[in-house]
């Protein structure tokens, strides 16, 4: 298979994986079993691509709020109001970060915001 073809094959599967405008899981294990059946290696190959796409996709989706300790259920709805329609944003991941050691870093598609003190503390050494 070709990279042509198998592009144009993965483009499809990935536009076939939305129900209403949105991201489908149910869609999606559909997608894979429609995949699973082709014959290998094809299968393989046209997975892994699919895969891809799909990471890419909710990777420039997902709101990403990393932080020290665990933030409350207000705190994460606050930090969602202010960038979810404005990043036009579906997902949101919460991950502690015991490294930060306060603040947070927020992931919006492709922007990031990190207000941590482990990255202040870095600059600061960066000037010594």
């Amino acid at each position: 298979m070709n990279k042509k073809l198998l592009n144009q094959i993965v483009k499809k599967l990935f536009k076939n994986s939305f129900l209403g405008g949105k991201l489908d899981f149910l869609t999606i294990k559909g997608v894979v079993s429609v995949i699973l059946s082709l014959p290998y290696p094809y299968s393989l190959k046209v997975l892994q691509e699919y895969k891809k796409q799909i990471a890419i996709y909710l990777r420039s989706k997902t709101l990403k709020v990393q932080s020290a300790i665990e933030l409350s259920q207000k705190e994460i709805a606050e930090i969602e109001k202010t960038f979810k329609q404005r990043y036009c944003l579906e997902y949101t991941q919460n991950v502690i970060d015991e490294s930060l050691i306060a603040g947070v870093i927020i992931t919006a598609g492709d922007n990031v915001f990190d207000t941590s003190i482990k990255t202040q503390i870095r600059s600061l050494l960066k000037l010594a």
